[in-house]
């Protein structure tokens, strides 16, 4: 399947999701949503593309879920 949709965070946005992400003062869904705009950042500075199902995988996330 083709890539629809492309995401490279620049380094001011890399931390503030990194922030939600780590101090867990957020609702749930706020934390994974940030979790995985995390996992699918291709800029320089990001972990590396992950496919959609290590993302589901790693995050909790499923094809149901929304």
């Amino acid at each position: 399947m083709a890539t629809k949709y492309q995401i490279s965070l620049a380094s001011k946005e890399r931390g503030e999701l990194d922030s939600i992400a780590k101090k867990g003062k957020y609702a749930a869904q706020v934390i994974l949503l940030a979790l995985v705009l995390l996992f699918c950042d291709i800029s320089s500075e990001g972990r590396g593309k992950k496919t959609n199902l290590e993302i589901s995988r790693s995050s909790g996330f499923s094809r149901g879920s929304g």
